[in-house]
C-alpha cells in the first residue's frame, strides 16, 4: 500500500470521483428495479451492482447485499484468469451462475461487462441478481431433495452472453428451456444487460471527464485510503486469537447437528478468519468459499468498518480461510443451494460474536462501543410452487424472512425489521406486488410482539406474517433453518431468534417438501436480534423514552 499524499485540490477531486462512481452504481440500481418484472428484484432488492478496475479490483460497491462483495470479486478473478485477454472485447458481456466458481448458489446470475475508453479497457460493470427458478429437482432453487449439485439446478460456466454487441440467443434458449418460468427469467436477463449497459455509459463519461490516467490514479488513491482507514481501525483491537463455534441443524435429509468453528486472529493491522466445518454432506446446507468470504466480510463491515468506503482497499488487510471438503468450503459435487443461508450464514453470525469479544477488550471506550449483537439466528427461505388457474407454472418466493430484527448495541436497542447483516439492502417485498404477481393473499403482515426479547437493550422486532395460496394446484417446498440454543453463549443476554414456518394447525414445519391444494398455508415468525445485558440493567430514563412508547405501539407487552 502507498500511503495517500496529495494536495487539498487532489483530495477534493478524489472525493468527487468517488461520489461519481457511487452515482453510477445508484443509477444501475434504479435501472434494475425499473426494468425487471420480478418482485424479488424490484421490491426485495435481492441483487447487487459493483464497479471493478480493469484488473479486477473493486472500486465501488454500494450497500445492497454485502456478501455479494465476496462472490463478485471471485467471479472477476476467475474470468480474468480463464478468459484470454484478446477474447475480452468492447461490447462483450460474460455470464455465469456456477456456485463453485463464484455465485454461491445457482439462482444468482452474475453478469460482467468490460468498459472501454479510447480502445483501452479501464473498468468493469458487474451485476448479480437472484432468479426465482433455475431448474433442478425442486422449484425455486432450494433443492431439499437433491443429494448432489447435478440435481439442484442448471449450472452455467463463464460464457459470453453478448459477443461484441451481438446477443448469443443459443445460450438464452438453453437456459430458458431448463427453467419453470422462462419468460420471467428472460426478462431478468434483459434487465441485467440494461443495467450494465447504463453503468458502462455513465462510467465512460466519468473517465472522459478526467482522462484515463487521472481516473486510474484517483481510483487507486480511493482504494489506498480505504485500506489506510481499515488498518488504523484494526490497530485499535488487542492482538490475539479468538474462537467460537455453533451448530447447523438438519441437512434436508437427516435431522442431525453439524458443528461450525471459526478462529479470528488479530495481529497488528491485519485480521484473518479461519473456518472449519463438518465433512460436507449430501444435503443443501454446504457453502462455497465465495459465500463464506462474503459473509465474514459482511459481518466485519457492519460491526467494524461501517463508515469506510467499500472497495478493494478495505479487503486488503483481511484474509479468509476455510478447510476444503467441509460444510463451509464444499467441493463438487456437494449440493449448495442453501449454503448462503446455512453454512455461510452461520459463519457470519459467529464472526459477529467473535469480533464483539475482541471489541470488548479494546482499550478505548469508543472502540468498545462498536460492539454489536448478532442480528438473527437464521434466514429462512420458503418457495411455493405449482400451477395457477390458467395452468401456468408459478413459483412464489416468500421473502418476508428479510424482516428480521437487528442486534442491540451497548447503548441502544436493535433496529426493528432491519434485515440481515449480509443483506442490509434487502427489503420485505410490497404485499400488493406479491399479490399481483403470484396467486397469494396475505392475511396479515405485522411486527411480532415481544420478538425482540427482554434485556437492558432489546433486540430489534421482527415480522409476523400469514398468507394463503389460492387457485390451481400447489406444491410447497421450503427449507427451514433453526438456531440451536447453546447455553454457553448466554453471558451477553439471550440468543438471536430463529425463523419459523408454522402450519395452519400451529405446528412448526420441518425441512422437506409438502404437496397440498389451496387454502390456509403458512405463518412466518421472523428472527429477532440478540439482546444485550440483563433486564434489571435498564435505566429509568430508557424505560420512559423507549420502552413505554414501544409498549404503546404494541411492539412489546409491557416496558421491562
Amino acid at each position: 500500500m502507498t500511503t495517500p499524499t496529495a494536495s487539498a485540490y487532489d483530495l477534493i477531486t478524489e472525493e468527487v470521483v468517488r461520489m461519481s462512481l457511487r452515482q453510477v452504481t445508484t443509477e444501475m440500481v434504479t435501472v434494475m428495479k425499473r426494468t425487471s418484472g420480478n418482485p424479488v428484484l424490484t421490491d426485495g432488492n435481492d441483487f447487487s451492482v459493483q464497479l471493478f478496475s480493469s484488473d479486477g479490483d473493486i472500486i465501488e460497491s454500494p450497500p445492497l447485499t454485502p456478501y455479494h462483495t465476496g462472490t463478485a470479486s471471485m467471479c472477476l478473478r476467475h474470468l480474468l484468469r480463464t478468459v484470454p485477454e484478446d477474447d475480452i472485447r468492447e461490447g462483450d458481456m460474460f455470464l455465469t451462475n456456477d456456485p463453485y466458481i463464484s455465485t454461491g448458489h445457482a439462482n444468482d446470475f452474475q453478469l460482467a461487462t468490460p468498459v472501454f475508453v479510447e480502445g483501452r479497457r479501464v473498468a468493469w460493470c458487474f451485476t448479480q441478481a437472484h432468479m426465482i427458478d433455475i431448474g433442478g429437482v425442486n422449484a425455486g432453487g432450494w433443492a431439499v431433495d437433491a443429494t448432489d449439485c447435478f440435481g439442484e439446478a442448471l449450472r452455467i460456466p463463464v460464457v459470453k452472453l453478448i459477443d461484441a454487441g451481438v446477443w448469443n440467443t443459443a445460450i438464452t434458449e438453453i437456459i430458458t428451456e431448463n427453467v419453470r418460468m422462462p419468460a420471467l427469467l428472460r426478462g431478468d436477463l434483459r434487465s441485467m444487460v440494461s443495467t450494465n449497459q447504463v453503468g458502462a455509459r455513465r462510467l465512460e463519461a466519468v473517465v472522459a471527464r478526467y482522462g484515463i490516467d487521472a481516473f486510474l490514479r484517483h481510483t487507486r488513491a480511493i482504494c489506498d485510503r480505504s485500506e489506510a482507514m481499515a488498518r488504523e481501525r484494526i490497530r485499535l483491537l488487542p492482538d490475539g486469537i479468538y474462537q467460537a463455534s455453533d451448530w447447523q441443524e438438519h441437512n434436508g435429509h437427516v435431522n442431525d447437528l453439524f458443528q461450525v468453528k471459526i478462529q479470528l486472529e488479530v495481529e497488528g493491522d491485519e485480521l484473518s478468519i479461519s473456518c472449519v466445518g463438518e465433512p460436507q454432506t449430501d444435503g443443501l446446507i454446504n457453502a462455497s468459499p465465495p459465500l463464506v468470504a462474503g459473509h465474514c466480510f459482511s459481518a466485519l463491515l457492519m460491526v467494524l468498518f461501517s463508515d469506510i468506503p467499500v472497495n478493494e482497499g478495505l479487503l486488503r488487510p483481511m484474509t479468509f480461510l476455510a478447510v476444503p471438503g467441509t460444510t463451509v468450503c464444499a467441493t463438487k459435487p456437494a449440493p449448495l443451494s442453501s449454503g448462503h443461508l446455512d453454512g455461510a450464514f452461520k459463519v457470519g453470525t459467529l464472526t459477529v460474536s467473535t469480533i464483539t469479544k475482541v471489541l470488548a477488550q479494546a482499550a478505548d471506550e469508543a472502540t468498545r462501543d462498536l460492539a454489536l449483537a448478532p442480528w438473527a439466528g437464521s434466514w429462512g427461505a420458503y418457495p411455493f410452487a405449482g400451477l395457477d388457474d390458467a395452468g401456468n407454472f408459478t413459483v412464489f418466493m416468500d421473502m418476508m424472512a428479510s424482516g428480521v430484527g437487528g442486534g442491540a448495541t451497548r447503548r441502544l436497542d436493535g433496529l426493528d425489521v432491519s434485515g440481515h447483516m449480509s443483506g442490509v439492502g434487502l427489503n420485505t417485498p410490497d404485499i400488493e406486488s406479491n399479490e399481483q404477481s403470484f396467486p397469494v393473499l396475505y392475511l396479515w403482515n405485522a411486527l411480532a410482539q415481544d420478538s425482540g426479547g427482554p434485556g437492558k437493550h432489546r433486540g430489534g422486532v421482527g415480522i409476523d406474517s400469514a398468507f394463503i395460496l389460492w387457485g390451481g394446484r400447489h406444491a410447497e417446498r421450503h427449507d427451514q433453518r433453526c438456531r440451536l440454543a447453546d447455553p454457553r453463549s448466554r453471558r451477553d443476554g439471550r440468543l438471536p431468534g430463529r425463523d419459523q414456518q408454522v402450519r395452519a394447525d400451529h405446528r412448526v414445519r420441518a425441512p422437506g417438501v409438502v404437496r397440498a391444494g389451496p387454502g390456509p398455508r403458512a405463518r412466518g415468525c421472523r428472527s429477532r436480534g440478540r439482546v444485550r445485558g440483563e433486564v434489571r440493567g435498564r435505566a429509568a430514563d430508557h424505560v420512559r423514552r423507549v420502552a413505554r412508547p414501544d409498549a404503546r405501539r404494541g411492539w412489546v407487552r409491557r416496558p421491562a
